[in-house]
């Protein structure tokens, strides 16, 4: 599914189905994704302001800039994900990088590799 520079601000996406998904350049923000399988997922480039990420499966996954404005990142398994260096230690640093995701049990910690 290609929903590259898609306008979905705001959009209730709980729960769905988005594996392979590409959001290039898409304008995610204030979206909904919690509990969204977004494995082999790209946000490359996305506008994600206040984007809620909780519980989210972004296994093997593409972020870019920006991906550190999401609104949530509670429970996400980041497994092999693709997070510039910058942005990782910025993710790292977050008081919300915490919990274990409830379907792949993987800690959101772990997944980033944070020390």
């Amino acid at each position: 599914k290609d929903f590259s520079s898609c306008d979905a601000r705001g959009v209730k996406l709980v729960g769905s189905n988005l594996r392979g998904s590409r959001f290039f350049k898409a304008d995610l923000s204030k979206a909904d994704l919690t509990g969204a399988d977004l494995t082999g997922g790209s946000l490359e480039n996305a506008k994600l302001e206040g984007t809620i990420l909780k519980d989210v499966i972004l296994v093997g996954g593409y972020t870019g800039v920006g991906f550190e404005k999401v609104k949530s990142i509670e429970n996400v398994d980041f497994t092999d994900a693709q997070i510039r260096p910058d942005i990782l230690t910025k993710l790292c640093k977050r008081p919300d990088a915490i919990g274990t995701n409830p379907v792949t049990e993987v800690g959101t910690r772990e997944s980033l590799g944070c020390p």
